[in-house]
């Protein structure tokens, strides 16, 4: 038998509807916005993005986004 191998998920970010977000990644990188749904199942958040005056929802992954706080 081979050596045993233990694989360990990255920490992970616990993010509450209404946090400030930064868009890290992606079409929308650089804006700010502010979450309006989180999926854990997924690791998807929903971040509501004003573009021209305009609420624009954006579904990103987990690992897209940072605390703007």
């Amino acid at each position: 038998m081979g050596p045993e191998v233990h694989v360990m998920a990255a920490p992970r970010q616990l993010w509450k509807v209404g946090e400030r977000v930064v868009i890290t990644e992606g079409a929308f990188e650089g804006f700010e916005g502010v979450v309006a749904a989180v999926d854990d199942e997924r690791q998807r958040l929903t971040i509501e993005v004003v573009i021209f005056d305009r609420k624009t929802p954006a579904e990103l992954e987990f690992w897209q986004v940072e605390s703007a706080e």
